[in-house]
């Protein structure tokens, strides 16, 4: 093992048992903010293991076509402030009346399905830019990077979103 694949396990190692004492203390902001960093871990620590490097996988292209996709498409629906509330709600444990908890519910199902959305924009851009760039074999690295890790990050932040909208579903069960 490398060093930093070394410094991950060590992390991983401390931070999971503190995400789960936490997550016994009722789900409070620092079990959220473990849980997260637990999961990243373990990507990244899933593709040192694959041979890879974390600079590997870190592409601003993809980042901003799924980003600049869902969160403007969001805007479009009039649901930004719904986001934000539900994720004041979930994350820093806003109280909250049903009505509103399930537009916070409705708002992340829609923010996680935009984000998938992107990620697949994201890798039609980047397989027709790889497509347009045949001739040119310097072009086609950069557009297989977009086609291949857009979808990657959607789906993280799909998977991040649709936990905290479990969070507001558990809220609205308790009503």
């Amino acid at each position: 093992m490398n060093d930093l694949t070394e410094i991950l396990v060590a992390v991983a190692a401390v931070v999971l048992p503190l995400a789960v004492l936490c997550a016994l203390n009722r789900f409070r902001l620092g079990a959220k903010v473990a849980g997260a960093a637990v999961f990243l871990a373990g990507i990244g620590f899933g593709v040192m293991a694959a041979g890879g490097t974390i600079g590997g996988i870190v592409d601003v292209p993809s980042a901003v076509i799924v980003e600049a996709f869902s969160v403007s498409l969001l805007f479009v629906a009039g649901r930004a402030g719904d986001v934000w509330n539900a994720l004041k709600i979930a994350v820093f444990r806003k109280n909250a009346g049903r009505a509103e908890l399930e537009k916070a519910s409705l708002s992340l199902a829609l923010l996680s399905r935009l984000i998938l959305v992107g990620g697949l924009v994201g890798f039609l851009l980047g397989a027709l830019g790889m497509l347009n760039n045949l001739d040119d074999l310097s072009a086609v690295g950069p557009n297989l990077a977009v086609a291949l890790i857009a979808p990657l990050y959607a789906l993280i932040a799909s998977a991040l979103v649709s936990a905290l909208k479990t969070v507001i579903d558990a809220k609205i069960a308790e009503q």
